[in-house]
Formats: C-alpha cells, sequence, structure tokens
C-alpha cells in the first residue's frame, strides 16, 4: 500500500532522485588514461627550453591573411 503523499513532496522526491548520480563521475585521471604515454616523439627538453621552441615554431607573432 502507498502512502498518501502530497504533490510537492512527490515532486521533492523526483528531483532529488534524478539528481542522484548512480555512479561516482570519473576522475580526471580515468578520462585521460588511454591516452597516457602514446606521444613517442619530442623534445626531451622542452621545459628547459621553452622560448627557443615557441620562437621556432612563430608563436605569438602575426599570422599572414
Amino acid at each position: 500500500m502507498k502512502p498518501n503523499l502530497t504533490k510537492p513532496e512527490v515532486t521533492r522526491r523526483s528531483l532529488i532522485e534524478a539528481n542522484t548520480p548512480s555512479q561516482p563521475a570519473p576522475s580526471g585521471f580515468d578520462l585521460i588514461a588511454d591516452l597516457i604515454g602514446t606521444i613517442e616523439a619530442g623534445p626531451t627538453d622542452i621545459s628547459r627550453r621553452k622560448k627557443h621552441y615557441l620562437k621556432s615554431k612563430h608563436y605569438g607573432t602575426s599570422r599572414p591573411l
């Protein structure tokens, strides 16, 4: 036998149920885990020579129209 619920109570329970995730949201690591280690090429000293690499790629300069 169902209890007699008011319309606001039914609405409240429905909203709570709809906003409760059935599974926890994946972490940022879980979202990119399959990409880790997939890039094999690239400079190994990019953190020390970032200005050199940015300049060689013309980063920050105007592009031709």
